[in-house]
């Protein structure tokens, strides 16, 4: 069973974006929420296939994986974020995938949510569509600087979060109110950091652009009878967009998806 593990990393779980239409939000209702982001069917010009782009939160609850799959496995084609794991040049230190999988999971863990790592399955009809670890590796590092709080920064406000409800709830078994606090108020921080656009893995522009000019690259060569969909965190949405339109796509409709409540 050949799992999205295959790949060094997805590369960010949430980033500022603003682009009409919306892509993703935060939607509070009274002492609970949810996090919806969009996805977005594209009329194709003549000659070309129609395009769905299905933004992607990297970490979520299984019913929104389970219909990311259902999705992914209807296309003609997938065409998938992910840096491929490669061979690194001499000289050039690879980052240890182990790794990524490892604060993915974290992160999941901490929310009580899983990632898209351990949740979705490998098909044929889906193709890499990236930079390759090589190229991304070699890049300079003033290109790959992350910028906003890190993974650690976001732990440590879903824990502090926690450690106040527990204590200001003495009458809950610390058990059952840790449960409760990590479904609930630290998801809040989860939420908040998405909406806001903050997040730890948040490279400089240029590195998305790059990455995106590659996937689209794949889309304007492909064949494909069919729809096509590009599968992708939603930091990208909005350079999707914008491309497409300036290709001849006009957006037939935005649906919006839950990721996760709390």
């Amino acid at each position: 069973m050949h799992r999205l593990v295959s790949y060094l990393t997805l590369l960010g779980i949430c980033a500022a974006c603003t682009v009409s239409p919306e892509i993703v939000r935060a939607v509070e209702e009274g002492d609970h929420g949810r996090v919806e982001v969009a996805w977005i069917e594209l009329t194709p010009p003549t000659g070309r296939p129609s395009v769905s782009l299905i933004n992607m939160v990297h970490v979520g609850e299984p019913r929104y994986f389970a219909d990311v799959q259902s999705r992914l496995d209807s296309a003609a084609l997938v065409l998938m974020e992910g840096v491929v794991r490669e061979s690194a040049p001499e000289g050039v230190t690879s980052g240890s995938p182990r790794r990524v999988g490892a604060d993915l999971f974290d992160l999941a863990t901490t929310f009580r949510l899983v990632h898209q790592l351990d949740a979705l399955q490998w098909r044929p009809h889906f193709r890499n569509a990236d930079m390759g670890e090589t190229e991304f590796r070699t890049m300079p590092r003033s290109t790959t600087t992350r910028e906003g709080p890190s993974l650690r920064d976001l732990q440590r406000d879903a824990n502090f979060a926690v450690y106040r409800f527990r204590r200001g709830n003495p009458q809950i078994d610390p058990d059952t109110a840790e449960e409760h606090a990590r479904r609930g108020v630290a998801r809040r921080v989860l939420a908040r950091q998405i909406a806001s656009g903050s997040c730890d893995t948040r490279l400089r522009p240029v590195v998305g652009q790059i990455r995106n000019r590659i996937a689209l690259r794949a889309l304007d060569e492909t064949k494909v009878v069919g729809r096509v969909v590009l599968c992708w965190g939603f930091a990208h949405g909005a350079d999707f967009v914008r491309a497409l339109r300036n290709r001849g796509y006009r957006v037939a409709s935005v649906v919006w998806h839950e990721v996760f409540r709390y």
